[in-house]
């Protein structure tokens, strides 16, 4: 949402960028949809200019020449001329339910550190909510801070060897935002991961 300027979310982001010492911008998007969501990522990243500015100047560029000279940053594709280079996901839903007992403790454990931290944000309250889905040991290893037993089987670990081991002979491209999650699944499917 940060890429399209109207957002709550550009917005917060762009106050925040005013006030930051320092700007990183890191995207995970090597193909944006058009050039106003790669416009947007600069405004933010680029305190100085506004938005409308940094867009006419990226519509400039593509047009002539020295687009060239930028290659190392950006490429000159969109999406739409792509499509039929562009790799295909295919996404399969899974629903796995972990058990009561752990919905409750981790719904405890969420409260409990938001009492300590006074009161915390929605956001992060959100991000423990998040790693507590992603992975029951990362999320009581990450809170307690050493290495518990969850004392169940883990319903999601459990699926995923499943489909793993189902297909030996295909390639999988797993995403976590953990690191205790990766390190976790990284034992669940040993001789899988390279």
């Amino acid at each position: 949402h940060v890429r399209n300027p109207e957002t709550v979310a550009h917005k917060s982001a762009l106050k925040l960028s005013k006030n930051a010492d320092y700007r990183v911008g890191l995207s995970a998007t090597p193909i944006n949809n058009s050039l106003s969501d790669l416009a947007a990522i600069m405004a933010i990243l680029l305190k100085s200019y506004p938005f409308s500015d940094i867009n006419d100047l990226l519509h400039d560029l593509w047009e002539s020449d020295l687009i060239d000279s930028l290659s190392s940053m950006t490429t000159r594709f969109m999406k739409e001329q792509l499509m039929e280079q562009f790799t295909t996901r295919n996404v399969h839903t899974e629903f796995v339910e972990y058990p009561n007992e752990y919905v409750m403790q981790s719904n405890q454990i969420v409260e409990s550190l938001m009492m300590e931290r006074g009161g915390g944000s929605f956001f992060e309250k959100i991000i423990f909510y998040r790693l507590a889905s992603s992975s029951p040991p990362a999320f009581l290893n990450s809170v307690r801070g050493k290495t518990i037993e969850i004392g169940f089987n883990d319903p999601k670990a459990e699926r995923l060897v499943e489909l793993v081991t189902s297909k030996p002979n295909e390639r999988w491209l797993i995403f976590t935002e953990f690191k205790e999650t990766a390190r976790y699944l990284d034992k669940k499917i040993e001789g899988r991961l390279v």
